[in-house]
């Protein structure tokens, strides 16, 4: 057979692989876990238009994932059932997640800001990035990029001040605010991030800042030990805030932290830095450090809790 043949008949093969029936390929598709089926609803535009009505069930009501990056483009997905599945993620080269809500990171790479669901490659760039590094940044978005009352709030520590840069959806001028804490010993802030009920919350081991998101102007600081055990004030954003930081809620985010290096396969010479995500207004998977327990450490990774989500692109800028 001449190559020309030979080049045919392989046209032809992927040509039949395309047009198969439609019942068939959604058949299929709905066998596969979900990594798997994210792959092969994007082999070809006829078997994405087959898997189009299986995603929302596919993806609706699972927990997060855990996503390790770090190592270049490559990274390795932790189910719910404690299932490892590799991949190539170009975007997060280099990159540090500041954020992750509802199957979105607020992702920093290269000087710039951008918004990415892991699942989808859906990417929403944000324009005229505020920061320069992302260490010392911990950062907080109202709701999907997609959403018209989408604000993204990014808190940054720089000497004895606090500097929170907000960005509202549409707008391409960040604006900026100081705030002097109390006490800057207890700074920066890296346990938790989040919105709730109008308000950024910045959340460590000793210490809560608050900004209203409607006049950022406004913020207040609490000590965690009175937000636990304080007044009997019973306001939505208070409860909630119990609720996030109680003991029970530590204890979940330590056992959850305790297992990671076991499940990922990692040696006591690694270490692993952790960022959580909200995925409602009453839970909260806590940003964390697990350290190497032996020197010198091998492995300095990175790795962020993601809501299983497919995003679609709608809008290549916000």
């Amino acid at each position: 057979m001449s190559e020309a043949d030979s080049a045919i008949c392989k046209k032809k093969r992927k040509s039949e692989w395309s047009n198969m029936p439609y019942d068939l390929l959604s058949n299929i598709a709905n066998r596969l876990e979900l990594i798997d089926f994210t792959s092969f609803h994007h082999v070809c535009k006829n078997w994405c238009y087959a898997t189009e009505p299986l995603l929302e069930a596919k993806f609706c009501g699972c927990d997060p994932w855990f996503l390790l990056y770090g190592e270049g483009s490559r990274c390795s997905m932790l189910n719910n059932n404690a299932k490892v599945y590799t991949t190539e993620i170009p975007e997060l080269d280099g990159a540090t997640c500041l954020a992750s809500n509802g199957g979105w990171l607020l992702v920093f790479c290269d000087g710039s800001l951008f918004f990415f669901c892991p699942f989808s490659r859906a990417k929403i760039q944000l324009p005229n990035c505020p920061i320069t590094i992302s260490y010392d940044c911990i950062a907080a978005f109202s709701s999907a990029p997609t959403s018209q009352d989408c604000i993204v709030a990014v808190l940054k520590r720089n000497f004895l001040k606090l500097e929170l840069h907000t960005l509202c959806r549409g707008d391409d001028i960040w604006v900026k605010h100081e705030f002097y804490p109390v006490d800057h010993t207890l700074f920066p802030i890296k346990r938790c991030a989040l919105f709730i009920e109008g308000e950024f919350i910045y959340g460590d081991d000793r210490l809560v800042f608050i900004v209203d998101a409607a006049n950022t102007k406004q913020w207040s600081e609490r000590g965690l030990r009175d937000m636990q055990y304080g007044d009997n004030d019973e306001s939505v954003l208070k409860c909630s805030l119990r609720n996030l930081f109680s003991k029970k809620s530590e204890k979940e985010r330590k056992h959850r932290s305790m297992n990671l290096k076991r499940k990922l396969g990692f040696g006591d010479s690694d270490s692993l830095s952790i960022r959580g995500t909200q995925y409602d207004a009453k839970n909260m998977l806590w940003s964390d450090c697990i350290p190497g327990t032996k020197v010198p450490v091998s492995r300095y990774l990175q790795g962020v809790w993601v809501l299983p989500r497919y995003h679609k692109n709608q809008e290549q800028r916000r």
